[in-house]
């Protein structure tokens, strides 16, 4: 889905997230109590379970990419589009 200021968009555990440094980045989990890890994130999440929407938002791409981790579930990344 695409918003005037970004793109959401579904994503696999362990797949690569092509990105940019310093891009916001956003992520959603639609099973509260999954549990989730990232790498290549400025605030890591370590086996953290986004219990509420806002838990996971306003982080951002430390490079070209970043990875989410996770068993089983439903994420969703928000990405931020250059304005």
């Amino acid at each position: 889905m695409v918003t005037d200021y970004g793109i959401f968009i579904p994503v696999l555990p362990g797949k690569s997230i092509s990105s940019w440094p310093g891009q916001q980045v956003s992520v959603f989990a639609i099973d509260k109590n999954m549990q989730i890890r990232s790498s290549g994130l400025k605030y890591p999440l370590v086996n953290m379970e986004l219990e509420n929407w806002w838990m996971g938002t306003l982080n951002e791409s430390l490079g070209d990419y970043f990875t989410l981790n996770f068993n089983e579930g439903r994420v969703l990344v928000f990405l931020e589009i250059p304005s």
